[in-house]
């Protein structure tokens, strides 16, 4: 961060908005947005600042802790001499001296969604504005009234690295708010960016979670190999990039798989990505087009050529290995209870004596069962111990608070990242994730629960006092907000 925040004694932290283009046109939106809650963000963030800082001298932090602007998922690219315009005056802003590159959105952008250079990044940022306009009127005010804003990055949202971004938004933000141009440094040096996990009030540690997972983490020191270098095949050495605006990201496999996959399917199939019940995504989209699945999912076979060529070799391995370790007990099950055996199953199904008949049912229906179940807890196990799957995050959090671990120092540690609000304390220490404000369907216990809770954690550090942490839901009925574990949402 560029400067030390929070300065007050609340803060409220919550992630995983995923904001993308939002409102096109009278209510449209496009498969990839996730975000519709708008206005009760709006309302939400006024009730706070009345509760917490009424006359303006006690600022109030809100810490967005990763995946805030989901730049992957916005996907539309400017067309016509209109929008690029538009998006030259944009820059203009932060940038005054610099000119668009001709040819600078290439075939492969206008299908997938423009790059991760930075000021390509500004035209995305630019559309998320548009369509959340209410969204960003309301961090504005709340900026004005004197409270703070410290944005972290997550896996979704690694594109805050770029300073020329941070400026781009420090300086919509303050146009948004009507602030007199006197006012900028001071209503500025209120918003903050971090480009990994940091602490608050000396306990608490701040972090998105997407460096507990293969799929999704990104290098600790990032910042410092920031930049992906250009490479036309992956066995030439890498082409280090001239100019600064032709410097990209290196985003994490997940990103990446987002981006050239999920988009494309959930143009048709909003919300696929959000069914977090094991194997369900699978099942309904075959269930709702499978000629449409099978067109996006051919092009599987190109999109392994790029998932190597990107670098992105390991985790390739990791998920071959993966499916062989799945794919092989299977098999072995099926030669087990099919060939081998046949000929005795009938020999003891036609059999007079009943104690073969019984050996022949236990044999039949509870075998396959006891196996499926004890195959099924190895390969946990060996996934787990080639590390090829991952512990939950809060075993990995929880592992690194220990007394042994990098986080020893701390008491809290606040994730996002998994959209499963938790609370867990466990030794002293406690775990906290704020959830996500998009619509989710979770397996819990025997029950599919679906809908948006929003959630946040409220940390608070009162003058010679312990810091305290919670999870809180944002009640939209009585606009207010409830315990978590308390709130019971109203009926249709």
């Amino acid at each position: 961060m560029t400067q030390r925040l929070p300065t007050g004694n609340d803060c409220f932290i919550l992630s995983d908005l995923h904001l993308a283009e939002g409102d096109l046109d009278r209510g449209q939106t496009l498969g990839t947005e996730n975000f519709f809650s708008d206005q009760v963000f709006s309302e939400m963030l006024e009730s706070l600042n009345a509760h917490h800082n009424p006359l303006g001298s006690t600022p109030v932090c809100l810490i967005i802790n990763g995946d805030f602007v989901d730049f992957i998922r916005i996907t539309l690219v400017p067309i016509g001499p209109e929008a690029y315009s538009t998006w030259q005056s944009e820059i203009n802003k932060v940038k005054p001296d610099f000119k668009l590159p001709d040819g600078c959105v290439s075939e492969k952008e206008k299908k997938y969604g423009l790059k991760t250079n930075n000021y390509k990044c500004i035209w995305k940022l630019h559309c998320a504005m548009l369509g959340h306009s209410a969204f960003f009127k309301s961090l504005a005010a709340w900026v004005r009234s004197g409270n703070e804003l410290i944005i972290n990055v997550g896996n979704h949202d690694p594109e805050w690295y770029w300073p020329l971004l941070q400026s781009y938004l420090r300086f919509r933000l303050h146009e948004l708010s009507g602030a007199l141009e006197a006012e900028r440094s001071r209503f500025e040096n209120r918003i903050a960016f971090s480009i990994k996990a940091f602490p608050i009030y000396d306990q608490v540690w701040i972090d998105h979670g997407h460096n507990y997972e293969k799929q999704t983490e990104m290098d600790p020191e990032y910042e410092y190999h920031k930049v992906a270098p250009k490479r036309k095949f992956m066995w030439k050495k890498p082409e280090t990039p001239k100019e600064e605006t032709d410097k990209e990201l290196f985003i994490p496999f997940g990103s990446f798989f987002n981006r050239y996959l999920i988009n494309r399917v959930e143009l048709d199939f909003p919300f696929i990505d959000n069914l977090t019940v094991k194997g369900s995504m699978l099942r309904a989209l075959i269930d709702e087009n499978f000629s449409k699945v099978y067109k996006v999912f051919k092009n599987f076979a190109f999109y392994c050529l790029y998932v190597v060529q990107k670098n992105f070799q390991i985790v390739f391995f990791r998920l071959l290995v993966g499916f062989l370790l799945f794919i092989v007990p299977v098999i072995a099950l099926v030669l087990l209870f099919n060939f081998p055996i046949t000929d005795q199953f009938n020999a003891m199904k036609n059999a007079d004596n009943i104690f073969l008949k019984g050996l022949n049912w236990i044999l039949k229906y509870i075998l396959p069962i006891i196996v499926s179940v004890a195959l099924r807890q190895i390969l946990k196990k060996l996934l787990l111990w080639f590390k090829l799957t991952d512990p939950p995050l809060s075993v990995s959090a929880f592992k690194d608070l220990s007394s042994d671990g990098p986080l020893s120092q701390y008491d809290y540690i606040i994730i996002g990242h998994n959209h499963h609000p938790q609370h867990i304390v466990q030794d002293g220490k406690q775990y906290l994730n704020s959830g996500t404000w998009t619509s989710k369907y979770v397996q819990k216990y025997e029950r599919i629960e679906s809908g948006v809770s929003h959630t946040v954690v409220q940390v608070s550090k009162a003058s010679n006092a312990p810091v305290f942490a919670c999870i809180k839901q944002w009640d939209p009925m009585n606009k207010m907000l409830v315990n978590y574990s308390s709130y019971i949402p109203p009926k249709d």
